[in-house]
This record gives C-alpha cells, structure tokens and sequence, in this order.
C-alpha cells in the first residue's frame, strides 16, 4: 500500500537491470543473502499522496517490468510465483533518509525501521537513484522470536517509465466515463455495464447468476476497489491512445481516506472502465 510529488508509479523495469546487493539478513539457522535489487516508486506507506522509493532485495530473479504496468507495484511484485514460497527483503526509502524493512525469512516477517533497532548510511538519496548501507549495530530482539542480525548494502538506480501526457482537472473524458460509472452504481445492471470494459464484466459477472445477484456481486467489487463515498478525481493520465490512469480519493470507511488507481480503456462507444484497486491510505 505506498506517491503524490509523482502522479503515477510504472517503471518500466526488467529483470536484465537489477542491480548486485551484498550481505545478508539473519535469523536463528535462516540466511536471506539477496543476490540482486530493483527499485521502483510507491505511494508512501503512511501517507498514499506521497512517493517513496521501494526496493526489492531477492535470492531468485523477479518480472519488474510486469510489477511497473500495475496499477500498484508492490501488490504485483508481492504476488509473483517466484517470490510466494521465496525469501526477500523489501526496503522503503523516504527523501529524509528514514528507512523501513519487511523481511521475509522462513515465511515469517520481520518489520523494522531506522526508528527503532535499524541504522541506514545512504550515499544517495533520489527519487532516481539510491545507494547506501542498512545493518544492525547489534542483534534486535523481537518481541516474540528469536533475535535477528542484517547488514546490506546496494546501488541502485529508480528506473521510471515517460510520463504520460497529463488529463485536464477532473481526469477529462476518462474521468466523466468513470463518475458516470459512479451514478450507474445506484440504477441497474444494464447500465452499470455500459461503462465496464468487456473483460471487467466477464471477471466480475457469472452466466448463472440472475441480473440481481450479478448486479449486487459486482456493485460489493467495485465498492472495495474504489471509495465508499465522496469520489474526487485528484490526477489523471493517458498512457496511450487507449489507456488511462486516474487517481481518485474518497472515503475508505467513515472518517478515513484513501488513494485509489483506476484504469479506463477506450472503446469504440467510448471510455470504459477497466480496473482500481487501492494504493494506500491518507493521513
């Protein structure tokens, strides 16, 4: 869950660029030595109008191209086959030299920050490039599990994909197609399905559900992909002639608010909308 000085988060990264990392994370009779790092920019964890740069220090090569076209990088690179049963290491880089870690040795977590127990000597410090060293300058004991030691170091250059070409205030024809969709909501399954894409009814809607039940089914998805309430298209891109990506806030649940990405596909009859998830909460 992790941007706001740069709108929209797909770099293009493959896995022919990963930088070497050195060192290791250590726990008990587990040893997670990365052999390569790529980074990439995420909403910050804390506050989703952010950016930050997110690393992945992994053991086995990973597809970051295929993570930089979601619409949330980090859900992508999380779920990939070749890291669920794998070690890793993910790092959280924000422009004040703070740095967060979740590593995952043995399939457990273990989450910790330079505020407590984790000390990072960064070289450098960009939204295009960071450099440095994270270690423990002594074993940190968890509250539960046995105690833990790491001492890495990387270089690594933020790779990030040409900006799009910007949508004027309210995400232009895109962003009226997806607060259309919004309305459409509260009418019917007809003319809900009038402004989903194609493959966004044949993934939400099954043959042997009643209008109802496929109306309620999709209304329940679309209801967690984007805000509960009080949509507001804050940014909106086109990424090609076909594709754009609009950044909607709005209520996550009564008194909190989030950032949510929504991808609109074009068609013949017009914008439609594709796909949303949500990128992170806002402080």
């Amino acid at each position: 869950m992790r941007n706001g000085i740069l709108f929209l988060t797909l770099i293009f990264i493959s896995t022919t660029v990963l930088a070497e990392v050195k060192g290791q994370f250590k726990v008990d009779k587990t040893v997670v030595a990365p052999k390569q790092d790529g980074a990439y920019l995420v909403r910050d964890q804390y506050n989703a109008r952010k950016t930050q740069v997110e690393m992945i220090l992994s053991e086995k090569p990973l597809d970051l191209k295929a993570a930089a076209a979601a619409l949330v990088p980090h859900n992508q690179v999380i779920n990939q086959p070749e890291i669920l049963e794998a070690n890793y290491i993910l790092l959280w880089v924000d422009s004040d030299g703070k740095v967060s870690m979740n590593a995952k040795a043995g399939g457990v977590q273990y989450i910790n920050s330079t505020d407590d127990g984790l000390k990072a000597e960064l070289k450098v410090n960009t939204l295009e490039h960071v450099a440095g060293r994270l270690y423990t300058p002594k074993p940190v004991k968890p509250m539960d599990g046995p105690e833990y030691e790491v001492d890495l170091t990387f270089d690594t250059i933020v790779t990030k994909a040409p900006a799009g070409k910007p949508l004027p205030a309210g995400g232009g024809d895109a962003g009226i197609a997806l607060m259309g969709m919004q309305k459409a909501m509260s009418k019917d399954l007809t003319t809900l399905n009038s402004f989903l894409t194609e493959e966004t009814i044949a993934r939400l809607q099954q043959d042997y559900n009643t209008s109802e039940e496929n109306f309620k089914d999709t209304i329940d998805i679309l209801s967690f992909w984007l805000p509960k309430k009080n949509w507001k298209i804050t940014r909106g891109e086109i990424l090609d002639e076909n594709t754009a990506i609009l950044e909607v806030e709005g209520d996550l649940y009564e008194g909190t608010q989030a950032v949510y990405m929504a991808r609109m596909k074009k068609s013949t009859s017009g914008w439609k909308f594709d796909q949303a998830t949500m990128a992170g909460m806002i402080q």
